[in-house]
C-alpha cells in the first residue's frame, strides 16, 4: 500500500477529530521511522503534512494534560482496598 503526502494529510485531518495531539503525532512520527527503515522517501516531512500538523495544531492545542500523580496517600488508600485479595477489584476508591 503507497501513501502520498497528501493522503497522509488527510489521515492527519481525520484522526485528529478523535484522537489527541500527541496520539497523532506520535502515529506520524511512527510512519515516518517505517518508511525510513524500509528505505523509502520520509512524506512526513513534506509541506502537506507539516501543515496538517499546524491545522491540528491550531484546532486542537498541543498541550497535553498531566496525568495524576500516584502519591504514597493515594497507594495507601488503594492498598487498604485490596487487602491480601489482589483480585478485588470491584470496589472504589
Amino acid at each position: 500500500m503507497d501513501i502520498d503526502a497528501q493522503g497522509l494529510a488527510n489521515y492527519i485531518d481525520q484522526q485528529s477529530q478523535r484522537l489527541a495531539s500527541a496520539t497523532v503525532r506520535r502515529h506520524v512520527g511512527s510512519i515516518g521511522t517505517v518508511l525510513r527503515m524500509s528505505g523509502r522517501e520520509d512524506i512526513t516531512k513534506q509541506a502537506a503534512v507539516v501543515l496538517a500538523v499546524k491545522r491540528m495544531h491550531r484546532r486542537k492545542g498541543r498541550a497535553q494534560r498531566q496525568a495524576i500523580p500516584l502519591t504514597e496517600y493515594v497507594l495507601d488508600q488503594w492498598l487498604a482496598i485490596c487487602g491480601d485479595d489482589a483480585r478485588n477489584h470491584h470496589q472504589t476508591i
